[in-house]
């Protein structure tokens, strides 16, 4: 088996996400096996992470799975989400937390499009606008101000960017040297330019 991600979360522990197997866990020095309850148990494909914190400060792990949906751990278990939760699609590629003056936002990257979980909710929602194509990365850069965008890598459909609550999108026709981005990353040597690689 392969390791397919690698997450560290704020209680010193390291994660490890496998191609086909369990989660894996390595925290002051011991090993441990996450197994995703009630999710394809020990056989489940990890394709990325995100770490988060629940209300007291403690880590909670979000794991894109490529059929089994979007898993959460936090201090009660798993809680898993997939399409009877709101998501367009099971197969997750990709995850972001963004914040704001409500709270955090969880972004998932799906097979089916973009979806969001909005704080408080407890279901994801694809808004209107959001890309319902494959959606591969994700990432969130800001301008000198206070304007933030987000951005969405499509599997074929190119770029999608929204900015102050408006979606525009950005394919070869724009000068975009492909439509399938698969990897998003803001530049962090000029965090507040607003470029993304």
């Amino acid at each position: 088996n392969f390791v397919r991600c690698i997450l560290p979360t704020s209680d010193g522990a390291l994660w490890f996400g496998t191609q086909q197997g369990a989660l894996y866990r390595l925290r002051d020095g011991q090993w441990s096996a996450e197994l995703l309850s009630g999710s394809g148990g020990d056989r489940v494909r990890a394709n990325a992470f995100l770490a988060s914190t629940g209300p007291s400060g403690e880590p909670v792990v979000w794991v894109a799975t490529l059929s089994e949906g979007l898993a959460r751990w936090d201090s009660r278990g798993w809680t898993i989400f997939d399409t009877r939760s709101g998501l367009p699609h099971n197969r997750i590629w990709g995850l972001l937390e963004t914040h704001g003056a409500q709270g955090a936002t969880v972004w998932a990257g799906t097979q089916g499009g973009l979806a969001c979980l909005r704080p408080g909710a407890s279901q994801f929602a694809a808004e209107p606008g959001f890309p319902t194509e494959s959606v591969n990365s994700l990432c969130e850069t800001r301008d000198g101000g206070e304007v933030t965008t987000l951005w969405a890598g499509t599997y074929g459909a190119g770029l999608a960017r929204m900015t102050n609550g408006t979606w525009t999108r950005l394919t070869t026709a724009d000068g975009l040297p492909s439509d399938f981005v698969t990897s998003l990353i803001p530049d962090r040597l000029q965090t507040d330019s607003g470029a993304v690689w």
